[in-house]
């Protein structure tokens, strides 16, 4: 580990307020919130038919992906043309994602791989006048599985 991220590419007003990056399709997102960097196992019962389960109800493991949801708040700056085909609904491509967290000094402590991710949910916090509270982006990522990377 150790890596350090480009020079300049948080300001340094942002740093404490970004702590993540995800890195995808080749491009750096930063996040102030993730969650469901887990996988969760869980058992799947059947009755086999061949001889060697003798019509037993059986148990093999099973993997359960679930999904990962990522949380920033609203800027302008370039976006990303996947993040935008999954908010209008369009076809779009799986994509492995990178998970980087980082220290106050901006190097990265820990890596998450996500693999073959695409965004079943993009949303937009509400927007109230008279309220006082930072609008934040939400994007939820499906997946076929995590990994911690060394």
């Amino acid at each position: 580990m150790g890596e350090r991220i480009k020079e300049g590419t948080v300001p340094e007003a942002r740093k404490p307020q970004f702590n993540f990056i995800a890195r995808i399709d080749d491009q750096d997102f930063y996040f102030t919130e993730i969650s469901g960097l887990g996988s969760e196992h869980q058992l799947i019962d059947f009755r086999g038919n061949e001889p060697r389960f003798s019509g037993d109800l059986n148990s093999i493991p099973g993997r359960k992906d679930g999904t990962v949801t990522l949380k920033r708040g609203v800027f302008k700056g370039k976006k990303d043309d996947w993040i935008k085909m999954a908010s209008r609904g369009l076809n779009v491509r799986k994509e492995d994602v990178v998970i980087s967290l980082l220290n106050e000094e901006g190097n990265i402590v820990r890596k998450w791989k996500i693999y073959n991710a695409f965004p079943v949910k993009v949303q937009s916090s509400d927007l109230k006048a008279d309220g006082n509270e930072v609008a934040v982006e939400t994007l939820e990522l499906s997946h076929e599985g995590i990994s911690v990377e060394e």
